[in-house]
């Protein structure tokens, strides 16, 4: 199936997001006090939205999923990329870098998955184990996924949006499976035209944009509930923040080689840059600190000229170095016979598995 270049845009913009976010909260922890206030919020704007990077970049995947059959070929070309950069981490920073490795680490590098290196790629995996599941619901009537949709509504976005942040791995798969039915519903039922694509898209910038205003300046203190609510995907701000900017980019018609191919390599990023050892080693040997406050020192709007471009040159980089290895190991893999062998024998059993689920959904009709 031919990309699509208004996703796979939307697909390197939410990768930069989430890059830009970790960049900030994990590398350069810039202090609010050491810029200027209109400075800084400048900074947030851009830093800010990891989470909603994430919510993008789910939404884009499940937008193609739900009308695809399950192949288990999917969840063994992510475990295999997992797996090249766990193991090829674990030897760079173990023995080339010369650093200390806890034994849980290392044990958990050959088994990415089960040692739980990275959250996001384990909790998508057992998504697309639930995707035939899903895909039965639905298959019911309108009225009846409307109402089931609505009930998550409150019991999801609602909850987290009043309560504080919770990141476990249960709370996020409730909420990829949340995000699937959701987003399964609105391609089949909904059908936006241009202007309240607009309208939303403006709507979600704004809501934003007031977020981190508040976030920055503590406006009726309650800065703390609107960082809380930038945190967390599931909260239900960052929930309308998302689906404004996915619905725009819906309709954006274009085609670019060039942006399809580096998108290609957004996953690979997100893989390179978070493994939760070796996070800290990195941004502590390319963000001279030093180097930093003598920008700041001589004008504040240096910092944003940093961020900008230390985010996007990082950011190719590592999307050069996955399309090489896209280039040259995934044929490799894909053609193995324990690729082939696994993909055909769980296909078979899923096939099973959602003919008697469809044919039980039938009686119940």
């Amino acid at each position: 199936m031919e990309r699509q270049s208004n996703f796979e845009l939307l697909r390197i913009i939410s990768c930069i997001l989430i890059f830009a976010g970790h960049f900030s909260g994990q590398g350069l922890c810039l202090n609010q006090s050491e810029v200027q206030s209109h400075i800084y919020l400048l900074f947030s704007l851009f830093t800010n939205a990891p989470r909603i990077g994430v919510g993008i970049f789910l939404f884009i995947g499940v937008f193609f999923l739900v009308d695809k059959k399950f192949s288990f070929s999917r969840i063994l070309t992510i475990y295999g990329t997992m797996w090249f950069y766990s193991v090829l981490i674990m030897i760079l920073y173990k023995f080339v870098f010369k650093q200390n490795i806890t034994f849980r680490y290392l044990i958990s590098s050959f088994i990415p998955f089960w040692g739980q290196i990275w959250w996001f790629p384990n909790v998508y995996i057992l998504l697309l184990l639930m995707h035939p599941i899903l895909n039965v619901i639905l298959e019911l009537s309108e009225n009846k996924i409307r109402f089931i949709i609505l009930i998550l509504l409150i019991l999801i976005p609602f909850r987290f949006s009043l309560h504080g942040l919770m990141d476990s791995g249960s709370d996020s798969f409730v909420w990829f499976c949340f995000s699937y039915l959701f987003i399964g519903y609105y391609k089949k039922y909904i059908h936006l035209n241009n202007f309240f694509r607009n309208l939303y898209f403006f709507s979600g910038l704004i809501i934003y944009c007031l977020l981190c205003l508040i976030k920055v300046f503590d406006i009726f203190g309650v800065g703390r509930i609107a960082a809380q609510y930038l945190a967390d995907f599931k909260s239900f701000p960052n929930l309308f923040i998302t689906f404004s900017i996915f619905v725009f980019f819906e309709k954006l018609e274009f085609k670019s080689k060039v942006v399809n191919k580096l998108a290609k390599g957004c996953f690979g990023v997100y893989l390179i840059h978070q493994v939760p050892y070796f996070y800290p080693y990195l941004w502590s040997k390319t963000i001279n600190q030093n180097f930093v406050y003598s920008l700041i020192q001589k004008s504040n709007w240096y910092i944003l000229i940093y961020t900008l471009a230390y985010v996007l040159i990082m950011f190719m980089c590592f999307i050069v170095f996955d399309l090489f290895r896209q280039c040259i190991l995934d044929p490799i893999w894909k053609k193995s016979k324990v690729f082939i062998f696994l993909n055909n024998k769980v296909n078979s059993y899923y096939y099973i598995m959602y003919e008697n689920l469809i044919e039980g959904e039938i009686n119940d009709r």
